[in-house]
């Protein structure tokens, strides 16, 4: 929450400006050190509060894992210029490094019956860290960093990056919100049944983050007429692949519920189904979002989010009680369409941009190749 949506302003203004790699790699570390101080000392006041019912070594790793705060920033900041440079082997390779080097901590701790909370907090710390290093390392040997305060373009920064943060929570908040508001209201055995449907059907927004995060700085600082092109190239690519994905996810969830979660699980089935229909609006949705944040306007995108958690709310306190867990699902569908639907109306205003150019699957000879370029 206190990352202010730095990351994804220093992706477009790098995009947009690319000579200003040096000047943006100096300031995306400067601010990530200094946010990290009160971040942290808002923490310590707040974690021995919030905590209160556990016992002291949950406290103690609680307070530990406020050096998470400094080192995700780092990385985040320094991931935002190697997006914006386009520079997708080495922003992979860095984005994946946290969970190798936790995945081998675990082993390692597993191995020698070392796994305590104390041990993972620790474990997942120097994961991080590992990171935020190897992020640093890469923008700085090549792009180099310069250190003077340009006060024009840390105002840019900011007022992008807190119009983008608030979409960002707000797609927070409305991915849990059904969750929130169920707990309140039916039994927990039902909310179990609900949270595997979620995991579930999230499968079919995979995509969609490998094509978002490459539209967002392709498509900035381009001519109208290119931005459509790239808009929709990468609109098609993502719809073909989500609903290919979607249709195999829907057909394969009678036998994925009970094979991940048991025979108890199998009221989940049908609620897995109609939130993988939901899901695939967010895959949609997700790169329309990107493409909008790239074309300077990330406000859109938090107001699409607002209408849609305004709607969840909504659907949940009138079909919550009435159809448990398939209302829920049914709500969480119309809504994520809803917010997909609000973008895809405004980049039809900016662009000129109809349905049929950004929804109508591509063939697999079109798919082949640009795969074979991105897949990395």
């Amino acid at each position: 929450m206190g990352s202010l949506g730095l990351r994804e302003a220093l992706t477009y203004e790098q995009a947009r400006q690319p000579e200003l790699a040096p000047v943006l790699t100096g300031h995306a570390l400067l601010l990530a050190i200094g946010l990290s101080g009160p971040l942290i000392a808002l923490g310590w006041v707040l974690i021995p509060a919030l905590t209160r019912s556990q016992v002291p070594e949950v406290v103690a790793a609680s307070l530990l894992f406020l050096w998470f705060i400094p080192t995700n920033l780092l990385a985040q900041n320094a991931l935002g210029v190697l997006q914006g440079n386009l520079n997708i082997a080495v922003y992979n390779v860095t984005r994946l490094s946290v969970n190798v080097v936790y995945l081998v901590a675990i082993l390692a701790l597993w191995m020698m019956s070392a796994v305590t909370v104390w041990t993972v907090t620790w474990a997942l710390l120097i994961a991080n860290l590992s990171t935020a290093l190897l992020a640093i390392a890469s923008v700085w040997m090549k792009y180099g960093a310069r250190w003077t305060i340009d006060r024009a373009l840390m105002r840019r920064l900011f007022s992008y990056g807190v119009r983008n943060h608030l979409g960002s929570l707000m797609l927070l908040l409305n991915q849990r919100a059904d969750q929130m508001l169920m707990a309140l209201l039916i039994p927990p055995v039902q909310l179990g049944w609900y949270v595997a449907a979620v995991n579930i059907s999230m499968l079919a927004r995979l995509p969609s983050g490998a094509f978002s995060t490459l539209l967002f700085p392709k498509v900035t600082n381009q001519t109208v007429e290119e931005q459509r092109r790239i808009t929709a190239l990468y609109s098609r690519l993502n719809l073909t692949t989500t609903l290919v994905l979607t249709t195999g996810l829907i057909v394969a969830t009678p036998l994925l519920v009970p094979l991940l979660y048991g025979r108890d699980y199998l009221p989940s089935i049908v609620p897995a189904e109609i939130l993988a229909v939901g899901a695939a609006f967010v895959a949609i949705g997700q790169v329309w979002a990107a493409g909008l944040r790239g074309l300077g306007h990330p406000a859109i995108p938090a107001k699409a989010e607002m209408i849609s958690l305004a709607a969840t709310v909504i659907g949940l306190t009138l079909t919550l009680r009435w159809l448990g867990i398939l209302g829920a699902s049914l709500t969480s569908a119309v809504a994520y369409f809803i917010a997909s639907y609000y973008m895809f109306v405004h980049l039809h205003r900016l662009l000129g941009i109809g349905l049929r150019q950004v929804l109508w699957p591509i063939s697999l000879s079109v798919i082949h190749p640009h795969l074979r370029g991105h897949l990395r």
